[in-house]
């Protein structure tokens, strides 16, 4: 059986004998530094092993699959994705993180004016409750991304709030053959696994680490 390959290795082999040749179209790649992130994420969660399969905190095995398994299909046009976001240092360990920066959050499309533009905005409770409800919502995001319910309807107020965000959406956006690329206060690399996940891996311009969200068009409004 073939071992998987380690971008590490990968990495080093490519620097120094064969760079010309593993160069990737700078169009259709995310950044080494995130690649990376993401390949350090699944070995640190496990993924592919166990009889656990993507329960839990392993729900961000989805994220790990972005390299290999993601792809870049149309757009449902404007609306809302509705999911979550977790904010991951350059150098794990993750798991604390994961579990420490974990919050809800969205992904805008509009047409602002003719052309498609987009945004990921993070959403605070601005209290208690609201911090309450909020952590309940992304607990059925993950049971919608897990399959275990077909969609999730958002709360009416939720929803109307989410609604009212769509107006930010004022970034850019291309298409590219296999992701979405999204430019503002960081890079967003847009793509999605399977067919419910929308895997999000967004750089920023300065400092370090990468920002990560799973967002599912079964939680949509529009």
């Amino acid at each position: 059986m073939r071992r998987p390959r380690n971008p590490l290795f990968t990495a080093f082999i490519c620097a120094a004998f064969l760079a010309p040749l593993c160069l990737p179209n700078p169009a259709e790649a995310i950044p080494k530094n995130a690649e990376i992130s993401l390949y350090r994420l699944g070995q640190e969660l496990g993924c592919g092993k166990g009889k656990d399969g993507i329960k839990g905190i392993k729900i961000w095995c989805l994220a790990t699959s972005y390299i290999k398994k993601g792809r870049a299909p149309r757009t449902p046009g404007t609306g809302v994705f509705y999911g979550m976001s977790v904010a991951l240092p350059a150098k794990g360990p993750y798991k604390p993180a994961l579990l420490k920066t974990l919050h809800a959050s969205s992904m805008l499309f509009s047409m602002n004016p003719k052309a498609l533009k987009a945004k990921i905005s993070s959403i605070k409770p601005s209290n208690d409750k609201e911090k309450k409800e909020l952590l309940a919502s992304l607990s059925q995001v993950t049971n919608v991304l897990r399959g275990r319910i077909p969609k999730f309807n958002l709360k009416p107020n939720l929803a109307s709030y989410l609604l009212q965000l769509q107006k930010n959406a004022n970034y850019e956006v291309k298409k590219k053959k296999k992701m979405w690329i999204i430019r503002g206060a960081s890079t967003a690399y847009v793509r999605r696994v399977g067919f419910r996940a929308w895997v999000v891996v967004e750089v920023p311009k300065t400092g370090s680490g990468i920002f990560l969200s799973l967002f599912t068009d079964r939680a949509y409004v529009r």
